[in-house]
């Protein structure tokens, strides 16, 4: 069970329950889900009567639903971002009464019942300006700031799957000159992949955790990455060519949507988990590496299905909605 989290005033924080639905056993979704979902729906309605918000937004996941619902029944406004490019089951049933969802992949419209309060506005992410140049970016890191640069990432706990065939390629990478890279393991196997680095004439920087993801996507030639929701939307939003390895047991397999949904555009390389090898890996790389029209298109078709105005476009709906949502309760007052 998890528990979306508001906050009364300031520092105070308290949880209503929320559990999924997809994958349960019989007595999960026939007794257990029906339970929580409904006591999660009569806290919500209590706390929504007492903080009285303006609009409501709900972010797609499971433990959105008891709030987003609530929100529904008090008659506020509501608004769904969807992050993914195949809708979870809790997006697409709210999908039928929120007033706008907002959605990062074009084909997604095509699975939601919400003729006319579709809106394609993105992902929002951070901010990706703030690095002047790749080589700036590259010497912050302690590499070379002319050299060609590879981008591994598995997220803030690292991919080990990701890491391990790295560690593979590395005999395969050996002959490719002028080409460093950059390695975000996770705390896991950051001793693995600094062992195997000291073994190579390779030129490898391994961290554990990157905090500076503007200069990381900045320095990179090539990006190597999972295909999570929030990394999606920063490599389209930045432009970045990417060799993608969904994550096998995403929430309905939606990393490996994502993922076939940047190959179908041209704006990645997608390698299945199952098939992910040291030798293939290696293959992909340096093909991409030596053809740099190639990476030129598939960086200008990412920026094209990017959204980099996604955080604005979104705080501008809820702003819209939230002022309807006023203009509502002020009517409420008068006639009271």
């Amino acid at each position: 069970m998890e528990r979306a989290i508001f906050s009364r005033s300031g520092s105070q924080y308290f949880g209503i329950p929320a559990r999924g639905f997809v994958g349960k056993g019989a007595f999960e979704k026939g007794v257990v889900f029906p339970l929580t979902l409904f006591w999660g729906l009569v806290q919500s309605i209590l706390v929504l009567r007492e903080v009285r918000p303006h609009s409501v937004v709900g972010t797609g996941g499971y433990v959105a639903l008891p709030v987003v619902l609530a929100a529904l029944l008090l008659g506020l406004p509501t608004l769904i971002q969807e992050q993914n490019s195949i809708p979870g089951m809790t997006t697409r049933l709210l999908a039928y009464f929120a007033d706008e969802v907002h959605i990062s992949f074009p084909r997604t419209s095509r699975l939601l019942r919400a003729k006319g309060r579709v809106v394609l506005s993105g992902n929002p992410v951070r901010r990706f300006d703030t690095v002047k140049s790749p080589a700036e970016a590259r010497r912050s890191f302690g590499l070379d700031g002319q050299r060609r640069t590879v981008l591994l990432l598995g997220g803030s706990q690292g991919a080990h799957s990701l890491n391990r065939a790295f560690v593979d390629a590395l005999p395969h990478l050996a002959a490719l000159s002028d080409v460093q890279f950059l390695v975000q393991t996770g705390p896991r196997d950051v001793d693995l992949v600094q062992g195997a680095v000291r073994e190579t004439r390779l030129s490898v920087v391994v961290r554990e955790f990157i905090e500076e993801m503007a200069a990381a996507y900045r320095s990179a030639d090539l990006v190597i990455a999972r295909a999570g929701a929030t990394t999606m939307a920063e490599l389209l939003a930045v432009g970045a060519p990417a060799v993608l390895v969904p994550f096998p047991h995403s929430a309905g397999g939606h990393q490996e949507y994502n993922a076939r949904e940047a190959e179908r555009v041209g704006a990645a390389k997608a390698i299945p988990d199952s098939e992910l090898s040291g030798e293939r890996l290696a293959q992909v790389v340096a093909g991409l590496l030596e053809d740099e029209h190639e990476r030129a298109l598939m960086g200008d078709r990412a920026r094209k299905l990017g959204r980099s105005d996604a955080a604005r476009s979104v705080a501008i709906a809820l702003l819209r909605l939230a002022d309807r949502g006023l203009r509502q309760e002020a009517g409420r007052s008068t006639r009271t």
